[in-house]
């Protein structure tokens, strides 16, 4: 396994949780074009600063983020929602959960980043001195932490 797989799972996998069941997929002819919803303020739950051009709920369908670093084009289920698209943070809410939950730390969630780094052991909101930011660095810093 490669340490990007590796951090990439432990990332998951600390933050989301298995579903009961499956999403299963449905036929649909290829689209040309991802489906874009302008943003609004009646749309998008969260304020603009905190939630970028998020689509809020979601129909079914293929998306694209447009403000993302870089782009991301998905496909939902009904019933999902987008609570972020920013330059660095992206984030979906499965039906069961809620931006509350989220925010709340009780939520099911995926969360795409951008510059992620060990936060500062000294609670500064700032990324750890002398961690690399590399995917092997910052897992061979993750398993030399312990349990705290």
């Amino acid at each position: 396994m490669t340490w990007n797989a590796l951090l990439l799972t432990v990332l998951l996998a600390a933050c989301t949780s298995p579903l009961a069941e499956a999403p299963t997929a449905t036929a649909s002819a290829p689209a040309s074009t991802p489906e874009r919803a302008t943003p609004s303020a009646a749309t998008c739950p969260n304020s603009v600063e905190f939630g970028g051009a998020c689509l809020g709920e979601l129909a079914a369908g293929t998306y694209s983020t447009t403000v993302f670093t870089t782009q991301l084009t998905y496909t939902v289920p009904d019933g999902w929602a987008n609570f972020e698209d920013l330059p660095g943070n992206f984030l979906l809410v499965p039906p069961s959960g809620t931006l509350e939950g989220v925010n709340a730390d009780i939520s099911d969630f995926i969360g795409v980043y951008d510059g992620v780094a060990p936060a500062s052991a000294n609670c500064d909101e700032a990324p750890e001195p002398g961690v690399e930011t590399t995917p092997e660095s910052m897992a061979n810093w993750y398993a030399s932490q312990g349990s705290r």
